[in-house]
C-alpha cells in the first residue's frame, strides 16, 4: 500500500475548497460590463437623480417599480397606466391598506401586474425593456433610473423626484404642476401663519417612548424649522441609558408629538407627570397615517398644517379637515369620509390632548321629514 499517494490525494481533497475560494475572488477583478450605447433614433434621454443621462425607450414599455417603490411613482405622477409591473404574487396586498391603493384599487385587483417578482433571474428571464429602480439591476443592462436625489432638504428631495419621476413618463409640465402645488400648498401655512409677527414660540419635541422600556426613548426637534419651533433638547440630546427619564424631564417641552405611542396612555405614565406638555395636556399623537414618510408630497402640507394648528390655534382657522378632503378629491377624484378623516387624525386618541376639539367633524343637523 501507497500511504504516500493517499495522504497526496487527502491533502489535495482538503485544498479543494480554499482553491474554489480563490477563483472565485478574482471575479471581484473583472471590468464592469460594456452594453451597446442606445439606439438615439429609438429612444428619448432624461437625466436621472445622479445627473446620469438615461436612455428611454420609444415606444415607452412602462416602469416595473419593485414593491417599495409603487406608491412614489403613482403618488408622484398619476399616471397608473406606466405602471405595468409592481411586484410578485406574494407581494399582491390581501387587502388595500396603503393610502394610495384607494385611489387606484384596481391595480391591486390586476393579476398581470404582480407576477413579477423582484430576484434577479426573474428579471431578467420576464424584463421586456421596463424602467427600474433597483440599482442591483443595472451591470446587468437593465434599465434602471435613479429618482431620488441625495438628501439635502425634504422639499428639494420632494421636488426631484417629481421631476425624475414625471421625466420618465414624458411629462415634464404635469411635473412642474405637482411641484408647484407642493410649494403653495406649504407657503399658504406659513403666509397664514405670519411667523415673523410671532415673538413667543413653542418648544417642541418629537418623540419615541416604548412604554415598557424608558430606557430606549428618543427625541429630536428643530425639523419644523418653518414653524419657528424651539429646539426642546437644545444641549441635551446625549442618549445615556440610565437618565433617559431625567434628561427629557429636563428638556420640559410645551409640546410633544408622539411617533410612537399613544397620547392617553404617555400622559397617564407616571415617569412624565412632571412634564409642562404633560400637565397642560398638549401631548399629540403623529397623524402618520397620513404621513407614512417624510418624503409623501401629498400630506407634508397637511402635517405642516396639523402642527401649526395645535402650536399656534390663535393664528390659523380649523380648516385641516377641509384641505385633506378637496386635497384628495381633486387630485385623485377620492372624497375622504369622515370617518376615514377621524382614522386618520387619530380622533379617537387625539381628542383628549388640548385644542384636539378643532378638528371634530361638523355633522349636519338631519332634515325632518316633511309631512305630506
Amino acid at each position: 500500500m501507497n500511504l504516500f499517494k493517499i495522504n497526496s490525494i487527502n491533502e489535495l481533497i482538503w485544498m479543494l475548497p480554499f482553491t474554489y475560494v480563490a477563483l472565485l475572488s478574482f471575479a471581484l477583478l473583472r471590468s464592469e460590463p460594456e452594453f451597446p450605447n442606445p439606439d438615439p433614433q429609438h429612444n428619448r434621454f432624461i437625466k436621472d437623480s445622479n445627473g446620469i443621462i438615461r436612455a428611454i425607450p420609444v415606444p415607452f414599455s412602462g416602469v416595473a417599480s419593485g414593491k417599495y417603490w409603487a406608491y412614489d411613482f403613482l403618488q408622484k405622477t398619476h399616471a397608473p397606466e406606466s405602471l405595468v409591473k409592481i411586484a410578485g404574487p406574494n407581494d399582491r396586498p390581501k387587502y388595500i391598506v396603503a393610502l394610495i391603493y384607494w385611489f387606484y384599487p384596481l391595480l391591486v385587483e390586476d393579476e398581470s401586474r404582480w407576477d413579477f417578482p423582484d430576484d434577479l433571474e426573474s428579471v431578467l428571464a420576464n424584463d421586456r425593456g421596463y424602467v427600474h429602480f433597483d440599482g442591483r439591476f443595472s451591470r446587468f443592462g437593465l434599465n434602471v433610473v435613479a429618482f431620488m436625489p441625495e438628501i439635502t432638504t425634504q422639499d428639494d428631495v420632494i421636488s426631484g423626484m417629481i421631476r425624475c419621476l414625471n421625466d420618465i413618463v414624458d411629462q415634464p409640465e404635469i411635473g412642474q404642476e405637482f411641484i408647484t402645488d407642493y410649494q403653495r400648498r406649504k407657503r399658504n401655512v406659513t403666509d397664514e401663519l405670519q411667523l415673523e409677527t410671532i415673538f413667543k414660540r413653542p418648544k417642541v419635541l418629537n418623540l419615541v417612548s416604548r412604554p415598557d422600556d424608558w430606557s430606549n426613548l428618543w427625541g429630536w426637534s428643530g425639523d419644523d424649522l418653518e414653524l419657528g419651533f424651539l429646539d426642546a433638547a437644545e444641549d441635551l440630546t446625549a442618549m445615556g441609558r440610565g437618565s433617559e427619564a431625567e434628561r427629557f424631564l429636563a428638556m420640559n417641552p410645551d409640546l410633544i408629538f408622539l411617533a410612537v405611542g399613544d397620547a392617553p396612555r404617555f400622559m397617564r405614565d407616571p415617569r412624565w407627570l412632571g412634564l409642562k406638555a404633560v400637565r397642560e395636556k398638549k401631548v399629540y399623537g403623529m397623524i402618520y397615517r397620513f404621513n407614512p414618510y417624510g418624503f409623501d408630497s401629498d400630506s407634508v402640507p397637511l402635517i405642516l398644517r396639523w402642527k401649526a394648528e395645535l402650536a399656534y390655534p390663535e393664528r390659523l382657522k380649523p380648516i385641516l379637515r377641509e384641505l385633506a378632503r378637496d386635497h384628495y378629491e381633486k387630485n385623485y377624484g377620492y372624497r375622504l369620509k369622515d370617518d376615514e378623516i377621524d382614522w386618520f387624525l387619530r380622533m379617537d386618541e387625539n381628542l383628549s390632548s388640548e385644542g384636539y376639539s378643532r378638528f371634530v367633524r361638523i355633522n349636519p343637523k338631519p332634515v325632518e321629514n316633511q309631512k305630506q
